[in-house]
């Protein structure tokens, strides 16, 4: 096998795109317009994209990994120098190398990731650092991607990220859903019905490019009138709902009450999971629980239409989403400090001193 470099996404030869098409299927994070809309949407002033591929050596060439990350140069700071960070954003739930379904076992992940890495951590200039994640915490893939860092003279720093609430659906109705979580989604349930026996009510859903357009500006209106902080990148969820609707797996639903906007959310489907983006609404009707409702509608329809084998509330640690799920994971990533350059040794150095004191500062904090 060998490794290749790229310098954008355009650039890459069929064998990847046809590779991040299969791998999409199944996950969001990992396909196609996943990539090319983050890349599009979310790159600063200064980022150059670096994308690392390994392809078999086979007479068919098969495209076995990816990894798409960005340089950003040296900042003004003793310690800080080049680093390689993975090209991820807040909405990424997965993240790392990506593997083409061919490469299944262990010492095939082992080996791929050992091409891979070589090639990230061998390349001229070096890099004093390099970020990965966020990782699911134990994994093969993560465990692998441990070792192959450590035997090029990296020191590898894990560092917590976020929780991700989740729920598994696998032959459960709507109904099974509602009654497993208890009390406060029952009388989510009871709030919906109320809604509708006292108000005029109109929930639509946009799953494809039909009527997208004034979807997508209702969202918007919703969303600039809730008590949300504007998006650091504007165009990245418009232009992911564009994208997602062209493939059918948007999942964009409008609250109306009264024939005013009130609520929206925002569901993409991963393969067979359906992930919470966005959940907002206009804060002078709180009075209708219209959140509460926009969700208790959303599950109703992903659960008994889409038949969804798992919910996916995204990345953070928010009250309402353990009213929502009985499940939750961690999600790690990896900063790894080059001790072949001065600036990755210092910076190493640094990581290992804070390391060391934290617990003296809290024994010290403490009496």
């Amino acid at each position: 096998m060998r490794a290749e470099v790229f310098d954008n996404i355009d650039a890459l030869p069929e064998s990847y795109r046809r590779m991040l098409a299969a791998v999409g299927e199944k996950t969001l994070f990992h396909g196609l317009d996943w990539y090319t809309t983050l890349l599009a949407n979310t790159s600063d002033p200064g980022d150059q994209v670096r994308i690392y591929g390994v392809m078999s050596d086979r007479e068919t060439e098969d495209a076995l990994a990816l990894f798409v990350g960005r340089v950003r140069g040296p900042k003004k700071s003793a310690f800080a120098g080049t680093s390689l960070e993975e090209f991820s954003n807040f909405f990424s739930l997965e993240a790392g190398p990506i593997f083409s379904p061919l490469v299944e076992q262990e010492e095939d992940i082992e080996q791929v990731l050992n091409c891979l890495m070589g090639a990230i951590c061998e390349e001229t200039p070096r890099y004093d650092m390099i970020r990965i994640g966020p990782l699911n915490n134990p994994s093969v893939y993560y465990d692998n991607l441990v070792k192959c860092l450590q035997r090029r003279r990296m020191d590898v720093a894990p560092f917590f990220q976020h929780k991700n609430w989740h729920q598994d659906l696998i032959d459960c109705s709507f109904e099974d859903y509602i009654r497993s979580l208890g009390k406060s989604a029952k009388e989510a349930v009871r709030k919906s019905r109320k809604l509708d026996r006292e108000h005029d009510v109109e929930w639509v859903i946009t799953d494809s490019t039909d009527g997208l357009e004034r979807a997508l500006e209702t969202y918007q209106k919703i969303y600039a009138e809730s008590w949300k902080e504007p998006e650091i990148y504007p165009q990245f969820i418009p232009e992911l709902i564009r994208s997602c609707a062209r493939d059918r797996s948007l999942r964009l639903g409008n609250l109306y009450v009264d024939g005013e906007p009130t609520a929206t959310q925002l569901v993409i489907m991963s393969g067979k999971n359906a992930v919470m983006f966005k959940t907002a609404y206009v804060p002078g009707h709180s009075s209708y629980s219209s959140g509460t409702v926009v969700m208790v509608r959303m599950m109703r329809h992903i659960i008994s239409v889409d038949q969804a084998q798992r919910i996916d509330f995204g990345a953070g640690d928010e009250p309402y989403k353990s009213q929502w799920s009985l499940q939750c994971r961690e999600r790690w990533g990896l900063m790894a400090y080059n001790r072949a350059t001065a600036r990755g040794s210092l910076a190493s150095l640094a990581m290992r001193t804070r390391k060391f004191a934290a617990p003296l500062q809290r024994k010290w904090r403490g009496k």
